[in-house]
């Protein structure tokens, strides 16, 4: 079966930046390229360790998306991106364009919404998806022909593969009652409240 990798490209950006923040990479004018660095490093480590028919990074858009409007509240805790990530973005993107490596924004979309729709047409294609993400909302996605890959736990380099049964041994339910688990719980990260 051929295989789609879907990277969820701002949670590996976050990811990589925090993992290095108490000693940072730094370039030859003295900025932080953490992001970067760990970025592909960790691209490099899938290229080599998996078989990859395609390969497409998924990023969120800049401003509101649909949710806002139905939750002005949506995210309206988080914190302002790192003055110091900033420029590190743009270097990503380029350097995906440079290497081939597609990558896809919507406006008033998520890289959830992109990553959910690649992973419905390759399903329909016949083709395995493999998400990789830190993010538990893309767990409702798991099923036969998908699975996410995702960073384990801190001061672990490993991705743990998660199917089925690591949904349910991680969650106690079934990827399709993620949605209504996280109805239920609610989401800090998202300020949005449970029941």
């Amino acid at each position: 079966m051929r295989k789609l990798y879907v990277i969820d490209g701002y949670s590996l950006i976050y990811r990589s930046y925090f993992a290095f923040i108490s000693r940072p990479f730094k370039d030859s004018q003295n900025r932080n390229v953490s992001a970067v660095y760990g970025f592909f490093s960790t691209l490099m480590m899938l290229l080599d360790s998996n078989d990859i028919d395609y390969l497409v990074v998924a990023f969120d858009s800049k401003g509101p998306t649909f949710r806002h409007e139905i939750y002005p509240e949506y995210k309206a805790n988080r914190n302002p991106t790192p003055e110091d990530l900033h420029p590190q973005i743009p270097i990503i993107m380029d350097i995906l364009e440079k290497s081939g490596i597609k990558y896809y924004d919507k406006q008033e979309m998520e890289a959830d919404d992109i990553i959910a729709t690649f992973n419905k047409s390759a399903e329909e294609q016949g083709i395995e998806t493999v998400i990789i993400t830190s993010d538990k909302d893309l767990m409702q996605l798991v099923n036969k022909d998908t699975s996410v890959l995702r960073p384990s736990k801190k001061g672990v380099k490993e991705y743990q593969m998660c199917k089925e049964e690591q949904v349910i041994e991680s969650y106690g339910v079934k990827p399709s009652q993620i949605l209504e688990y996280l109805i239920m719980l609610g989401d800090s990260s998202d300020n949005i409240p449970g029941i």
